[in-house]
């Protein structure tokens, strides 16, 4: 069940958990004292039950071709069964969100719906014969899939759902509970036979202020000490990922070239929550690198487009959740340096056969060291602060508080939003480069830094420019950014080993001087060749102050990152909240 992530939207919001939190929420409201606050000062008890729909039993299997096509087309094609009824859902990836058509069918009869897995391959013409024949025609193009393209189950769900519908202050709120296990098969996607439980609860806001959405979940995630946290969307849940190498790529941050600036900064914040909500499962169940290098992109982005619009938006809550995203970075970070130290600067000591028992012990005291890292890691991602943090940017993207107060800058079109920040971030870059002495690689550090977070700027805003343009200038800074950041790891490898080194004795201390040799040499020659790749980099033309195109053909050569399908009929759009 592999899909990009479904964005909440100020109504609806996915949280995920232990089955026995998420279930727990069916009283949650309905409990003395433990009711979400509905406004300021207000009392937990005016937070009541007023409808329960009992537990009851729903099966589904999700559907896909032996080549796995609709899960890398971003398509699903799931059959839900609801005691005696029968649903058709399909799930088509459209830009930013998940469009979820559901149909409701007969009882069943000639195909499984939550069998077990080894029921066999079943053609798309059989699975869709329910449909009246224009109806399954569309069904099919909207798969991408001809009527004799065979089918195979390759996940199910069993699982029980309750809907609890609770008033708190003059907001009512719906949630969608959901418990149980999903069992995928070996093969398609890359799985291998598992099985995950399934936690996952719908908050829908029916009817009051979108605040008091995002008052309930802030309530369930402290109340649950951190179990409970925004999820990615239902088919995102339901996939199970563990590792960050099971999640689909992240959501890129789409920005409408006419649209304007705040439009920009709301779709920014909503990628960025939504990767950091995918990959708390990874970073909080295993020692996985790859998970700590895209939380820090995650981290970078959002903090990135804070940065950004620091002096147009209004109100200091934007500003608040880039801090804690920054300490969080930090922690992340000192995870994910330990690692690299371990994979790369280590194995080449243990390579050059040099004082192999100082080479065991700074070894040995760095894995130490990275256990404590990543100890760091998983305490800081299961408390409730790293939920919280999601939430928060959640409600900054849909909420959109920081409108209040903000500056012309935020209604004016986004491309003279983009290209007077890009004058900025890189302007501060070219006055650090002009104040660095020669030799100092100190100052390159700081250059460094600079020049990153004008490159992240760049790729917030890259869409909305024409790629011919600005392709010389990303390959001039990305060749640029490679050598800066050999340097920094040449620099950040040094201090590592000598910290490695503490305890261990001469031998211990010989290993981290060659270390440190090593890693200086390394330094000298990623900043000579920084200083011509920095030149070359200045020498190119900016792209952001060419002549703006007219229409949407500046992008017309890109390759395109979504198959386009219309919707699968308007009048069978699911119910909304």
């Amino acid at each position: 069940m592999s899909s990009p992530p479904s964005l909440p939207d100020a109504r609806t919001l996915f949280l995920s958990g232990p089955t026995a939190d998420i279930s727990g929420l069916a009283q949650f409201c309905g409990a003395r004292g433990k009711g979400p606050k509905s406004g300021k000062g207000a009392d937990a008890d005016d937070a009541r039950l007023t409808a329960r729909r009992p537990w009851r039993r729903i099966e589904a299997t999700s559907y896909d071709t032996a080549a796995g096509g609709l899960g890398r087309g971003r398509r699903a094609l799931d059959v839900f069964q609801h005691g005696n009824e029968t649903s058709l859902r399909l799930f088509v990836w459209a830009r930013d969100d998940w469009r979820v058509v559901e149909r409701r069918l007969p009882a069943p009869a000639g195909f499984a719906t939550a069998g077990p897995l080894a029921d066999g391959a079943l053609s798309a013409a059989a699975i869709l014969d329910r449909l009246d024949r224009a109806d399954r025609e569309e069904a099919l193009g909207a798969l991408s899939l001809s009527p004799g393209d065979a089918l195979a189950p390759i996940a199910a769900l069993r699982a029980d759902e309750a809907v609890a519908v609770s008033i708190l202050g003059e907001a009512i709120i719906e949630a969608t509970l959901v418990v149980g296990r999903v069992d995928v098969e070996d093969g398609i996607g890359g799985y291998e036979g598992d099985a995950s439980p399934v936690g996952l609860a719908r908050i829908c806001l029916l009817k009051g202020p979108a605040d008091e959405l995002f008052s309930y979940a802030r309530a369930a995630i402290r109340a649950s000490a951190g179990r409970i946290a925004p999820a990615a969307g239902e088919k995102a849940h339901w996939r199970g990922a563990s590792r960050a190498s099971d999640l689909t790529k992240p959501r890129k941050v789409r920005i409408d070239p006419n649209g304007d600036a705040a439009a920009a900064l709301a779709e920014g914040l909503s990628a960025s929550a939504a990767r950091l909500a995918e990959l708390r499962g990874p970073l909080s169940l295993a020692r996985d690198p790859e998970a700590a290098r895209q939380a820090r992109v995650a981290l970078r982005r959002l903090r990135t487009f804070e940065r950004v619009y620091r002096g147009a938006v209004g109100g200091r809550g934007l500003r608040r959740i880039a801090k804690r995203a920054g300490r969080l970075a930090r922690v992340i970070g000192g995870a994910r340096d330990w690692d690299v130290f371990l994979g790369a600067t280590l194995s080449e000591l243990e390579a050059s056969g040099f004082d192999p028992k100082g080479a065991a012990r700074l070894n040995a005291a760095a894995g130490k060291a990275r256990d404590a890292a990543w100890r760091a890691v998983h305490a800081e991602v299961s408390s409730p602060d790293y939920p919280l943090l999601v939430l928060d940017t959640l409600e900054a993207a849909s909420a959109q508080q920081w409108r209040k107060g903000a500056a012309d800058d935020l209604s004016a079109d986004v491309r003279a939003f983009a290209d007077a920040a890009l004058d900025v971030a890189f302007g501060e870059a070219h006055a650090i480069a002009d104040e660095i002495p020669p030799g100092d690689e100190a100052g390159l550090h700081d250059l460094r830094l600079a020049l990153k977070r004008f490159r992240y700027a760049a790729q917030a805003f890259r869409d909305i420019y024409p790629r011919e343009s600005r392709k010389p200038y990303f390959q001039a800074m990305s060749a640029l950014q490679e050598r800066l950041g050999a340097l920094n790891d040449a620099v950040v490898a040094q201090g590592l080993a000598l910290e490695a080194a503490k305890g261990g004795g001469r031998p211990a201390a010989r290993a981290a001087g060659y270390v440190c040799g090593r890693a200086a040499e390394r330094a000298a020659r990623a900043a000579d060749a920084a200083w011509d790749e920095w030149r070359a980099l200045a020498g190119t033309p900016r792209y952001w102050r060419a002549a703006p195109v007219s229409d949407d053909s500046a992008n017309a050569n890109e390759a395109p990152e979504v198959i386009s399908t219309a919707p699968f009929k308007a009048g069978a759009a699911p119910r909304e909240c």
